[in-house]
């Protein structure tokens, strides 16, 4: 039979292994998440580059019309001026969408250290519970040894009172042997 404090220490050391079990899930699960919020990430930053390159366009062909070199139509030039602020516009909107994704990003990095940090605290735990089995278990097996060899110290004892008490007798009635 195991000692109490062994049994205890065994099952909070099995309790923690499958805290720890989740908490690799947990980790595994929080870094395809970032994995897929980088590759997200990086088409914001492609789907940025190219309303930037829209925009370059735009203002590089109303750059043209107001050079002077040839006549332009006010309707044409109010046309590409709106077809600039809706590409200033457009700009504007894949610049927020990207900061919001490297807000989100930075905070699955950070749930996910914290996880990191979980099992870190967890497999301290873990280890520290393996040692206290250990060493329950190594002063049982002590204490076993201890009351064993009592025991047979005990026996022999008790067989060599007994020979003496029967060489007494036998001196006593005069047997010689």
């Amino acid at each position: 039979m195991k000692d109490p404090r062994t049994r205890a220490f065994a099952l909070v050391t099995r309790r923690l292994e499958r805290v720890d079990k989740r908490l690799r899930e947990t980790l595994s699960a929080q870094q395809a998440r970032l994995q897929e919020a980088h590759q997200q990430l990086a088409d914001q930053q492609d789907a940025v580059a190219q309303a930037r390159r829209e925009l370059a366009r735009h203002e590089s062909r109303i750059d043209a019309l107001l050079d002077g070199r040839r006549l332009v139509r006010i309707d044409e030039l109010l046309g590409w001026q709106d077809q600039r602020a809706g590409a200033v516009a457009q700009c504007d909107a894949q610049l927020q969408t990207l900061a919001r994704m490297r807000d989100e990003l930075a905070q699955i990095d950070a749930q996910a250290a914290r996880t990191r940090h979980a099992i870190l605290r967890n497999d301290a735990r873990i280890d520290i519970c393996r040692k206290h089995v250990a060493a329950s278990e190594v002063e049982a097996q002590t204490r076993a040894d201890d009351a064993q060899d009592e025991d047979a110290e005990e026996g022999l004892v008790a067989r060599r009172l007994a020979a003496r008490r029967r060489d007494v007798r036998r001196a006593g009635t005069g047997v010689v042997r």
